[in-house]
């Protein structure tokens, strides 16, 4: 099986959508087959009309990728152990410490250092995959796509910048024995990147929207086809965990409803084993 891992950053896909905005086709003639190129020449990606498929209007994305998606939901307490951590600090001081010879040498007063510990905010990447088949309801993947939302701002409220990326994982996207994984990168720790419009990515109907450009994206850069129906997801479950400081977040290929106690206790799980 052939493996193509791909990353679409959220500049190439608002490129790609403010095209389609303007009335033209961002993706290549290899992907006139494809669903998310169905989707465009219907009209889908723009306008008022919402379709029940993709979860929102062309408009309402739009809307949210000018002003930022901030959905009521209930705040979500991150604990404090995950971000705690203890990390040295250097002192810099006259006498009585480790000389550092390039404050010596270049004629600093206070050449010498002390190290203390002290507590700091420990970095956390949030993974998280948004992949669903065509038969999952698009109100299913909205209430999946909110509570990743709540994960990231309780991080975000206890003094962490995280990095935040989604994925989706296919096979079948292309003909002949291939898997695919497009990673969308959403947020760079320390870095200020699409800081209001990341958050449209996480939105209703972002999956069937931004999501399939991804794809036709990624297929474009391998230069391959991809067929009608996009694939179908290879993620299989409903999980959370926590190894080191990356917190993954995955979804079954197919769900009916969203389980959103059983999820709020995998998290709680996984940051109590931290």
């Amino acid at each position: 099986m052939t493996l193509h891992e791909i990353t679409v950053s959220t500049a190439e896909i608002r490129s790609a959508w403010s095209e389609i905005q303007a009335g033209r086709n961002p993706l290549g003639e290899r992907q006139a087959g494809s669903g998310v190129t169905g989707h465009i020449r219907a009209g889908h990606y723009s306008g008022e009309g919402v379709s029940s498929f993709i979860g929102c209007s062309g408009a309402q994305m739009q809307g949210w990728l000018q002003d930022g998606y901030y959905p009521d939901a209930p705040e979500r307490q991150m604990p404090g152990g995950v971000v705690e951590i203890t990390t040295p600090f250097v002192d810099l001081v006259e006498e009585d410490g480790d000389l550092i010879l390039s404050q010596a040498l270049g004629g600093e007063d206070l050449c010498f250092a002390r190290w203390e510990e002290f507590e700091a905010q420990r970095g956390l990447t949030i993974r998280a995959c948004i992949g669903m088949h065509a038969g999952v309801s698009a109100r299913v993947l909205g209430a999946y796509m909110k509570w990743i939302l709540t994960v990231i701002d309780a991080a975000e409220r206890r003094g962490v910048a995280p990095d935040v990326e989604l994925y989706i994982t296919t096979k079948g996207s292309f003909r002949g024995d291939h898997a695919l994984v497009v990673r969308i990168p959403l947020v760079k720790a320390g870095e200020i990147v699409d800081a209001v419009a990341w958050r449209a990515f996480l939105t209703p109907g972002a999956f069937r929207s931004l999501g399939f450009l991804a794809l036709g994206l990624a297929a474009d850069k391998v230069g391959r086809s991809l067929v009608s129906g996009m694939g179908f997801p290879t993620n299989r479950e409903w999980s959370v965990e926590l190894d080191g400081d990356v917190l993954t977040i995955e979804c079954p290929g197919g769900a009916g409803e969203f389980p959103a106690d059983l999820m709020d206790a995998k998290l709680e799980t996984a940051y109590a084993g931290a």
